[in-house]
């Protein structure tokens, strides 16, 4: 088998800083890890960084494309397009209609969260998607066109995402941007003596850093929208460490009760003072209760680990979402 994927190479990151974006470390990176075959990139900000110097080129970026689908004769796209307001440097729809006629091959979008707008550009401005898959629960979303199949998980680079059995040194990790209520949780636990590890909100991590950073911490404090399955929920885990989420997290449909711990919130919930001082009180409490209790958060961290390997490999993904939509039979 072999695929084309097209995806953004740097999207949010530095182009300076050779760190990809997430889609490529999860999705060609995933793809690589199994032994299901072979693919090739196209980066589709390409398009963007092209025009900046001759607008004339940006045709040049399509034609590539239709060339290579040609030349190595792929047996699906996979396609994750920018989500941008105004004008987003995705392939031409006429391309992506061209080359699924031309072959006989699927296009196969993959969003890694979705909203109203990106419903709407799936549906109007790419039809000739057969199939579109998510990583958000679809209860979260109105209106769910009939082709989306939702709450996937995160498929991984299998060969950075494993527990070597390194010695742990950071107390907490929170990698990744800032936002929401992070930074409260973050300043609440050192506050309270604990070690975080963050990056800043402009600062991207090597591949192989960020999962050495996991691999070296004992904890994963997740603190996201109770309606999105993020990174790090899977990639802790992965990595041999304790997940420490809200109860109302999404991960709940993934994960047994048991595998992971869980805390009540103070954000975005209409309480009192007092109760949400008693809920922060609470998490530092579980925190350093874990972080002092090697063996009892080694065994809840390794059953998780050993879950998600079993259950959540990027083999499996990837089995699925061909399968669904006919690449494999």
């Amino acid at each position: 088998m072999h695929l084309i994927f097209i995806n953004e190479k740097w999207c949010g990151c530095d182009p300076d800083s050779g760190r990809l974006s997430e889609g490529p470390m999860n999705m060609e990176y995933s793809f690589d890890s199994t032994d299901l075959g072979t693919w090739l990139s196209v980066w589709c900000d390409a398009k963007e960084l092209v025009s900046r110097y001759d607008k004339r080129k940006i045709q040049d970026v399509d034609r590539t494309l239709v060339q290579l689908c040609i030349q190595t004769k792929p047996d699906a796209v996979i396609f994750t397009p920018l989500r941008r307001k105004v004008d987003p440097p995705n392939p031409d729809r006429v391309i992506l209609a061209y080359i699924a006629w031309r072959l006989n091959i699927p296009v196969i979008s993959i969003h890694f969260d979705i909203g109203p707008a990106s419903i709407d550009m799936m549906e109007k401005y790419f039809p000739m998607c057969i199939r579109c898959f998510t990583f958000q629960p679809l209860h979260t979303i109105q209106h769910v066109p009939k082709r989306f199949v939702g709450d996937l998980w995160l498929p991984i680079d299998e060969n950075f995402a494993i527990n070597p059995g390194k010695k742990r040194t950071h107390d907490v990790a929170m990698p990744g941007r800032i936002h929401g209520p992070r930074q409260e949780v973050i300043d609440l636990l050192r506050n309270n003596g604990i070690n975080v590890f963050t990056t800043r909100y402009d600062e991207f991590l090597p591949v192989e850093e960020y999962y050495n950073i996991l691999q070296t911490s004992k904890i994963v404090v997740h603190c996201g929208r109770p309606e999105f399955v993020e990174g790090r929920q899977f990639e802790g885990p992965a990595c041999g460490c304790l997940l420490i989420d809200t109860e109302d997290s999404a991960i709940q449909k993934k994960y047994k009760e048991e595998d992971y711990i869980r805390f009540n919130k103070w954000w975005n919930v209409d309480i009192e003072e007092e109760e949400k001082e008693r809920r922060k009180e609470n998490l530092v409490e579980k925190v350093k209760y874990y972080i002092e209790h090697d063996e009892e958060r080694e065994a809840i961290a390794d059953r998780c680990c050993s879950y998600f390997h079993n259950n959540y490999s990027a083999t499996k993904f990837w089995t699925r979402v061909l399968s669904v939509s006919g690449v494999l039979t």
